[in-house]
């Protein structure tokens, strides 16, 4: 029984909760969803049905709205998708009413419906730019200067600086050609105004007629435009000055074309310089004739042809002209084109100078020949072969002095003339003690020129006792002024023999003849020699 009433209070109270609920159904106010929202804030409401939950959207600025799905209540928990779309000219900003938009920012979203909800969808008036830029010179004017948005209409005035006008409008489908206009702004606007500079012509001449040119020589230019002025002398001539609209000595200047301008070159004549040389200083001179100057030159008008003639000095020949000019005629004609640098060379006239020897082979002569210039002076030396004397000279110098000094200011000839000396050979007679000249050396000195001849005869004479031969082993020597062996014989003597010995000298001094040997006996040494003095 029990079981039973605890069963049937279970079910009274699940009655009870139903009755509940489709209670407050009923009284749930169902809103349908809006899709289009006034220029203000606007608000759309539903009837009211008891039951579920309402949406109702409304919006702020200009735009639209929907919901999907479109229904009168939403069960709670449903989702339902929001959608803004703002109006030309408009950009939506956000949504708000609700902490159960999934993204309030987003145009597209959701919100999960929770309870009753109200949300609202912000549009917010969007701000254009309008970009002005000139190419050229000048400014542009505005009647309105932001912030600009859809549909407003701006007034644009184009102004040129001075010394430019304006040619026309260029930009975002914008082409006009009057300086006032007027655009509708529809989104971010680029204008470019356009100007032009004015031109001004340019006129140059040259005077004299042919004494130059100037470029550039003529033109139309821009206003303020540089323009930079050459002015080119023509042969002959040099630039002077400009005049007319400008001043200067200059041949280049820069001018500003600021109005029409006119511009004269002026040149004039060019007088050249003839500078005139001698080389070697003193071998000659020049005359000039035709025009006549002085002898180093003058000032000339630009192609005058002026003789030139070049004369030598005693003892030298004209060899020909450098420089500007080259030629190997005394006499030339130059033309003056330009500062001209003209040189005279002479050359000494040489004579030639032979030497002969007589005897032939009787001695030498330095230098034994050559050519030189007029006036040298030459030096003869002459030096006699060995066995030789110097004796004179003859020919075209005079002298018994072995060194002579000849001038020459013609061809010479000279002869040196030598004499053979005759000399007689010095004998030398050495008879050695009893004891010979066991461990010594006899000598004999005599100071000789170099390539002195020193030649002769030596034998070795007289009997040993008890028949013994001491006669090998015999040393002759010569020896140099500086005490070194320069010549060394060994020699053997028997019965009668006699030895030669032939040697020259190499250098003047005191020269040395020495005889050696291991003997001990008494001998009697002769020695037969030239040259004497020993």
């Amino acid at each position: 029984m029990h079981k039973k009433l605890l069963n049937l209070s279970r079910l009274l109270s699940l009655v009870l909760l139903i009755s509940t609920f489709l209670l407050i159904s009923a009284c749930i106010k169902i809103v349908p969803p809006t899709s289009t929202a006034a220029a203000n804030t606007t608000s759309s409401t539903s009837t009211t049905i008891q039951n579920n939950y309402t949406l109702t959207i409304q919006t702020t600025g200009q735009g639209s709205e929907s919901a999907s799905p479109v229904q009168t209540t939403y069960t709670p928990g449903t989702v339902a998708y929001l959608t803004a779309t703002p109006a030309t000219g408009w950009t939506f900003s956000g949504w708000s009413g609700s902490n159960d938009i999934a993204n309030p920012t987003a145009n597209s979203t959701t919100i999960t419906i929770n309870g009753n909800e109200s949300v609202t969808a912000t549009f917010i008036q969007s701000n254009y730019i309008l970009n002005t830029s000139v190419i050229g010179n000048g400014s542009i004017g505005l009647n309105d200067n932001g912030p600009y948005h859809y549909g407003d209409v701006v007034q644009l005035t184009a102004t040129p600086a001075a010394g430019w006008i304006f040619a026309n409008w260029s930009g975002d489908a914008v082409s006009s050609t009057t300086a006032t206009m007027v655009i509708t702004i529809n989104s971010d606007t680029n204008v470019i105004a356009n100007f032009v500079a004015i031109r001004y012509s340019l006129s140059t001449s040259v005077s004299p007629s042919g004494g130059g040119s100037v470029s550039p020589s003529s033109g139309s230019y821009a206003y303020g435009s540089s323009v930079t002025l050459t002015a080119t002398s023509a042969t002959g001539y040099q630039f002077s000055s400009w005049s007319g609209d400008v001043s200067g000595s200059s041949s280049s200047i820069s001018i500003s074309m600021n109005s029409n301008t006119n511009i004269v070159a002026n040149f004039s004549a060019i007088n050249y310089t003839l500078s005139i040389s001698v080389s070697p200083s003193g071998s000659g001179s020049v005359t000039s004739i035709s025009p006549s100057s002085s002898g180093s030159g003058g000032n000339y008008v630009y192609d005058s042809n002026v003789t030139l003639t070049a004369t030598p000095a005693t003892g030298y020949q004209f060899s020909s002209w450098s420089g500007d000019i080259s030629s190997s005629s005394s006499s030339i004609s130059i033309s003056m084109k330009s500062n001209t640098n003209v040189i005279a060379n002479f050359v000494a006239i040489h004579y030639t100078l032979s030497t002969s020897i007589s005897p032939s082979g009787g001695g030498s002569v330095s230098p034994a020949s050559g050519s030189y210039a007029y006036g040298s002076v030459v030096t003869l030396t002459a030096t006699p072969a060995s066995g030789f004397q110097f004796s004179s000279w003859s020919g075209d110098i005079s002298s018994s002095s072995q060194t002579v000094n000849v001038t020459m200011y013609s061809n010479k000839n000279v002869t040196a003339t030598f004499t053979q000396i005759v000399f007689t050979p010095e004998p030398i007679n050495y008879n050695m003690p009893g004891n010979g000249i066991l461990g010594f050396s006899v000598w004999w000195t005599n100071y000789l020129n170099a390539g002195t001849e020193i030649k002769g005869t030596v034998s070795l004479s007289g009997s040993t006792p008890g028949g013994i031969d001491w006669s090998s082993n015999w040393i002759f020597e010569i020896d140099d002024p500086l005490g070194n062996v320069a010549f060394s014989q060994s020699y053997t003597f028997s019965s009668g023999s006699v030895k030669t010995f032939d040697f020259t000298t190499t250098q003047a001094g005191t020269w040395k003849i020495k005889v050696s040997d291991a003997s001990n006996y008494q001998r009697n040494l002769q020695i037969t020699i030239l040259p004497a003095g020993w």
